[in-house]
This record gives structure tokens, sequence and C-alpha cells, in this order.
């Protein structure tokens, strides 16, 4: 937390031009399986980037130990003149690594968000949802919509449509690739296939896979036989 007696009034001007100059982060990730778009860390970095660096801004964030405790995730916005603010926020308990990489990420782009004061595209309503309403006569009830499913972690999602496909994690591990460490960019197009891609993928593969060991086989026929002949002809 920023002592509330420290000094900032050469930061805050600096912020000031800089969100003048901030757009809101495109939303770039987007979710096939849960049919959602959401905003990445790297677009809320891409939005401040430049204001920041214009202003002799920079941000830095870390995470402190706390004993047994879950650790913190600080998030500091420092000026060039040496006045900061930071914000301190605590991970949730998990034994789970995956779900500890999950925790960091989420964090430090919520955290990155407020700290500078970044939205999304498309979040804005306007003031509607706080607009308060006048009583009017009411109209028939409609139906109520079935609760749409709170917004999943994309690798968890992944990780689920690889387990969900038979043969997917046998061929990822053919090819060298651990689920639990998948790349971005590997993840967004696993979603995008969906199960019938996965299922596509691996077919492919165990054609693929029959075709090397059909012809391993013949090689090693064909050696064996070459070598049988060499042997009659001494």
């Amino acid at each position: 937390m920023t002592p509330p007696d420290q000094e900032t009034d050469c930061l805050a001007r600096a912020l000031a031009k800089a969100q003048g100059a901030m757009k809101p982060a495109p939303k770039t990730g987007h979710n096939a399986h849960r049919g959602y778009d959401y905003v990445e860390l790297s677009g809320i970095m891409e939005a401040a980037r430049k204001p920041l660096a214009d202003n002799g801004l920079a941000v830095v964030q870390t995470f402190v130990e706390d004993g047994e405790h879950p650790p913190i995730l600080e998030s500091r916005l420092l000026h060039e003149s040496g006045q900061q603010i930071s914000s301190r926020i605590r991970l949730l308990p998990t034994q789970d690594y995956h779900a500890l990489g999950s925790a960091c990420t989420y964090s430090k782009k919520y955290a990155l968000a407020a700290l500078l004061g970044i939205v999304a595209e498309g979040e804005d309503d306007d003031g509607e949802a706080a607009m308060p309403k006048a009583k009017a006569i009411r109209a028939p009830r409609k139906k109520a919509e079935p609760k749409k499913k709170p917004p999943a972690d994309p690798h968890l999602d992944a990780i689920a449509l690889i387990d969900k496909t038979d043969g997917a994690r046998a061929m990822m591990e053919a090819k060298g690739i651990d689920p639990r460490e998948l790349l971005p960019q590997v993840i967004e197009k696993i979603i995008t296939m969906g199960e019938d891609g996965m299922k596509e993928k691996v077919k492919e593969w165990r054609k693929s896979e029959a075709k090397a060991e059909a012809e391993a086989a013949a090689e090693k026929e064909e050696k064996e036989n070459s070598k049988g002949e060499e042997e009659e002809a001494a």
C-alpha cells in the first residue's frame, strides 16, 4: 500500500497525461469452447506501454513471500522523479502449480488494469445499470434464462479438450508437448479447433504413425533379406 503522506504530485500529473492517451484494452483472446472474448495481460500492457513511457512512468509487478501464507502480488507504478504508488493482492491458496500459474496471470492482469485505470472494450453500459428505474406498468414476466457459466481458464479448457479426446494426450506426448506447459498460441489453437478438430488431428497423427511403422518394418525386412542373400552368396 502507498503511505498516505507520501508525495505523489509529479507522478499524479504524469499519470493523468498517460491516462488521457490510453485507449480501452482490446479483447484479443477468444474462447471458442465457451463462446466469449476476453482481455489478455498482453492487451493491458499494449494499451499502457507507450503512454507510460512517454510520461516517464513504468510498472513493476513482483511476488512477495509471506511465510506459510499464499504469496502476495505487489504492483508498483514508478515515476522518473522517484515517486511511486503501489497496491497489493494476496493470491488464493492452492497446491496445484498450474492453478497457481493461472492465478498469477489473472492477478497481474486485474491489478495492472486497476492501478492504471484501464478498461476493456465493450464493458461500458453508459451508466444504464446505475440509473434509477421509474415505476411503470409491469410487463408479463419472461421465462428466466439459464445462468451462464462463469468464464474459465483457457488453459484448463484446452486440457479438458485433450483429456476428452481419445488419443489426444498420447499424440501430444509423442510430439514432446506437456499439456501442463502449453504456450498461449497452442492453447488458442486447441480451443479454436474444438473437439471435432482435435479428433481429426488425432486421426491424422495415427495414420502418420501407422505409415511410419510400416515403412520402418519394410526397411528392416529389406535389410534382413539383403543380409541373408549376402550370407548365401558367401
